[in-house]
């Protein structure tokens, strides 16, 4: 069951396994999962519209997203390719692959254009291209990015015990880190070009997971 109403949906008096609250795409998700397991689910959202930052907006007669831009891991076999494909949305999504350099970071004061590429081993190229006497911080850094993600067990949809622990870069600060490989001021600003598109906080206290 669906409900922007709670008031009325707990004056029916009926029971429910799982309730969720939020219809942003992980509600959407979870809601749909366990509801394919048989559970019986209520999914709350407090706007008018289910979808969180799924949604889109108009003015002027202009269309605007209000969050996600481009998603990645849609390649056969990564992650959300198969949780799309298991909560059987694959088949149904329009998709268009952006280009290899997919995002362009401008600085202050310099006329170059700087992006970040698809995949590990272009975006290294494409930065060492840039930045060639930063060549073994960028390839130290890239590793680091592989150690954060390997770390997290749903990030290649893995379980694990509830006692092991919690990888640290919860607590590392993503603009130390970035900093502890490459002193390149400009190198620093690229690779943390596009905070601003995850981070609900300051960037300099931005957490490297998040990053």
């Amino acid at each position: 069951m669906f409900s922007t109403n709670f008031a009325h949906l707990m004056a029916t008096g009926k029971k429910y396994d799982v309730i969720i609250i939020g219809s942003g795409l992980g509600g959407l998700l979870c809601a749909n999962f366990l509801a394919m397991r048989g559970m019986s689910v209520c999914l709350l959202e407090k706007n008018k519209q289910f979808g969180g930052n799924l949604q889109t907006f108009s003015r002027d007669k202009r269309l605007f997203d209000t969050g996600v831009h481009y998603i990645g891991g849609l390649e056969k076999g990564q992650t959300l390719y198969q949780i799309f494909r298991y909560a059987g949305l694959m088949e149904q999504l329009k998709l268009e692959r952006m280009d290899e350099r997919f995002d362009r970071i401008l600085l202050e004061g310099d006329d170059n254009v700087y992006s970040h590429a698809q995949g590990y081993t272009a975006f290294q190229q494409n930065l060492i291209q840039d930045f060639p006497e930063e060549k073994h911080g960028i390839i130290a850094y890239c590793q680091k990015i592989r150690e954060v993600c390997r770390s997290f067990p749903l990030y290649s949809l893995r379980l694990q015990s509830q006692t092991k622990e919690i990888y640290k870069g919860n607590n590392e600060n993503a603009a130390s880190v970035i900093a502890s490989f490459t002193p390149n001021k400009k190198l620093q600003a690229v690779l943390a070009g596009n905070n601003l598109l995850y981070a609900e906080m300051a960037i300099p206290h931005l957490s490297m997971f998040m990053h």
